[in-house]
């Protein structure tokens, strides 16, 4: 019995491999009728709809208008997509504007407090000039 399994029979090689290449050309000629015919039946269907939308003898108005409505919409759809960003920006440029007028309404009011006036100025002026004439009262100052 092993003497029979271990024998090659070069014949039903040879078979198999005839049943299997013969089996994958009726496959392949199987599939090229099959797709033969879908792609008639879509050419058929395509013909069918132009001869449909073109044939008639009054014009098309309700596919033209509603086709340029829906192109009309898309547009629009993307011109508010490309203008959004802009006005996002401006509004932010608003509000940091606002914060900055705040800001610097702040130190405006801050130096106001601070200043010092014509007058007074003047006035620290003279009083500093009067105490650099008056002769120095500190204990071993020079006279």
């Amino acid at each position: 019995m092993e003497q029979q399994r271990k024998r090659f029979d070069p014949m039903a090689s040879w078979a198999r491999l005839l049943e299997r290449v013969g089996n994958q050309g009726k496959k392949l000629s199987d599939l090229r009728s099959n797709m033969n015919t879908g792609f008639q039946q879509l050419n058929a269907a395509i013909n069918t709809l132009s001869n449909e939308v073109g044939g008639g003898s009054k014009s098309q108005w309700s596919i033209i208008i509603g086709f340029s409505s829906v192109t009309i919409t898309i547009l629009a759809g993307f011109g508010f997509l490309a203008l959004q960003p802009i006005e996002d920006n401006i509004t932010q440029i608003g509000e940091d504007a606002k914060v900055q007028t705040a800001s610097t309404s702040t130190a405006n009011a801050t130096l106001v407090d601070k200043m010092v006036s014509k007058d007074e100025m003047q006035w620290r002026t003279q009083r500093g000039v009067e105490c650099g004439q008056r002769p120095s009262r500190r204990p071993g100052a020079a006279r």
